[in-house]
This record gives structure tokens, C-alpha cells and sequence, in this order.
């Protein structure tokens, strides 16, 4: 998806709160040549409130994010409006699987390479 895209990883899950976890996702990410570019704020009454992370995130960088879209196996209450941008995975099937990485790519939209942009 980031080749494809141009996009870049910006982590809203629970993990953000865990650090082992987080080192242990950014090392695994990092044999792929990825990073994360940024966390989502941590809401102060817990992960379930989500949707209020990702709007004070595109609040706080406004501007700054053309497109994105949610990769979760999980839907918040508090998603709302965000469900548009939502693609839904499966922790029990695999994750992020082709079909999602597809659509995902759909949704973004593929960047242009870089000999394309300079003809």
C-alpha cells in the first residue's frame, strides 16, 4: 500500500499506548523498509474512543492529509462519519489480507511514478 500509494503509516491502534508493542511493530515494519511517520493522539479516556483520536489527528494536521483511510478489524462506536475511510480487516483471517490491500490501493489511489510525473 505505501509503495503503491505514497502514503505514509500513521498508528491509531492501542499499541501506540503500549511501548513494547510499538518497538516490536516499528522493528517488524522496518525488515520491509517501513516506518511509522506518526502516532495518533492517546484520548485520555482510553482507546475507545478511536474516532475522537483520528478527527483530533486530521484536527491537529489539517492541511497536511489529502486522502487516508483505517485499516482496523475492529469498528469504534464513535467512527461515524470516519466508517467512509474504513477498511475493515480480520485479525482471524489472516490481517491485512490481499482483497483489503486492494482496496485500500483503490481508495487512495495509486501515485504516479516518477518518470510518469516528469513527461
Amino acid at each position: 500500500i505505501v509503495d503503491e500509494t505514497h502514503s505514509k503509516i500513521v498508528v491509531t491502534s492501542t499499541w501506540k499506548r503500549l511501548k513494547g508493542h510499538m518497538d516490536k511493530f516499528k522493528n517488524h515494519i522496518s525488515q520491509y523498509g517501513l516506518y511509522v511517520y506518526d502516532l495518533a493522539p492517546c484520548h485520555p479516556d482510553g482507546a475507545i474512543h478511536r474516532g475522537d483520536e483520528i478527527r483530533q489527528y486530521l484536527e491537529e494536521h489539517k492541511g497536511e492529509v489529502e486522502k487516508f483511510i483505517l485499516l482496523d478489524d475492529d469498528e469504534f462506536p464513535d467512527f461515524n462519519e470516519l466508517k467512509e475511510h474504513w477498511v475493515k480487516t480480520s485479525f482471524y483471517k489472516g490481517g491485512l489480507c490481499k482483497e483489503q490491500t486492494e482496496e485500500a490501493i483503490r481508495r487512495l489511489g495509486r501515485a504516479r511514478k516518477r518518470e510518469e510525473a516528469e513527461r
